[in-house]
């Protein structure tokens, strides 16, 4: 069957894929993971010993752009993925874009690849939500006297619907951090 050379390559060519070092750090996650630079590099690699190489593309769809990772063989035959969705809240931020793109690259890269390029944490990242921070731990995180006073007053509405003893807790908060910046003015 003709169709049989890219799949007789790419066998090949990912017994031997190795995986990219994970050489930079995410600071919100405080995980390590592989580059795109260093995911390609190992990828370009092994792929051209077996007459492969990959292309990845913008393409849009019905439900919104994607990107395609598309493993290519020098016949012309191809395989490709289902694509990563490019989900953006304004698609005319170039930079977001940038960053959103480069990351379906990397993930749809090592997808396709089977290559490991995160820390494992067994699914938690995704389904674990970032906990809010309580109006007291933003009281005592600001770091400045007009940033403090506008957060006061721009809950104001949510403060007064609050009973006694939270809204006395919250006021000792306000006055102590205050305090804090009045006797650093001294």
């Amino acid at each position: 069957m003709a169709d049989d050379l890219i799949y007789q390559q790419l066998v090949k060519a990912l017994s031997e894929m190795t995986n990219p070092k994970k050489s930079a750090t995410n600071p919100f996650f405080k995980s390590k993971y592989a580059t795109l630079e260093d995911s390609l590099s190992i990828a370009t690699k092994t792929l051209a010993k077996y007459d492969l190489g990959v292309m990845q593309l913008n393409v849009t769809r019905d439900n919104g752009s994607c990107l395609v990772t598309r493993i290519i063989h020098k016949s012309g035959q191809f395989i490709e993925d289902g694509g990563v969705p490019l989900k953006l809240k304004d698609p005319n931020d170039a930079q977001k874009l940038g960053s959103a793109i480069t990351y379906a690259r990397r993930y749809g890269l090592q997808a396709m690849l089977g290559m490991i390029g995160e820390e494992d944490d067994d699914g938690n990242t995704a389904v674990k939500a970032k906990p809010k921070k309580t109006f007291k731990e933003k009281l005592l995180e600001t770091k400045e006297m007009d940033k403090l006073q506008l957060l006061w007053d721009d809950n104001q509405d949510k403060i007064n619907k609050l009973t006694p003893a939270q809204q006395s807790v919250l006021l000792s908060t306000f006055n102590k951090k205050k305090e804090e910046f009045d006797n650093e003015n001294i």
